[in-house]
């Protein structure tokens, strides 16, 4: 099993207050925000790293 860490985010009280009301599943809540925005991180560096190897290639046109 992996290892877990806690986190604390400070919302307003009011926030609070309605997710109280409203039985949110915070720590599901921001564990599938958090890995998304994750993912979403991984493939932003990816793009950027094809974006480099492809600026270093020179095009090649082969006219028969």
């Amino acid at each position: 099993m992996a290892k877990t860490v806690a986190i604390t985010v400070e919302i307003p009280e009011e926030l609070k207050e309605e997710v109280e009301r409203y039985k949110i599943d915070v720590e599901g809540v921001v564990r599938r925000a958090l890995i998304e925005e994750v993912r979403k991180a991984k493939a932003r560096e990816q793009d950027r790293e094809l974006g480099e190897e492809w600026e270093k290639t020179e095009p090649t046109l082969d006219i028969a």
